[in-house]
């Protein structure tokens, strides 16, 4: 699976795919990404309000141009050992 950019919607201040599917984003401003995610592209995350920490898997192979952009709530972003690229922003 890929994340493509801003496929995502706050909804009663749980982040949801634009699909429907609720994200797993904790009581803390937390999402850790499932590890069927391969790649994050370019401004995935960009502009999403309400995440503090984002836990990005080692089966992520690359995280595209601007992927956390413009986001003022984001403190901390663990990537685990296994990401390949980070594209310049």
């Amino acid at each position: 699976m890929e994340i493509e950019p801003n496929p995502y919607v706050i909804n009663n201040g749980e982040l949801e795919s634009n699909d429907g599917n609720l994200l797993l984003v904790d009581d803390t401003g937390t999402l850790t990404l499932p590890s069927s995610v391969t790649k994050i592209g370019e401004g995935a995350f960009a502009n999403v309000e309400g995440l503090k920490t984002i836990i990005i898997p080692g089966s992520v192979k690359t995280i595209g141009k601007g992927a956390f952009r413009n986001n003022a709530t984001l403190e901390k972003v663990v990537i685990e050992e296994g990401v390949e690229v980070i594209e310049e922003s």
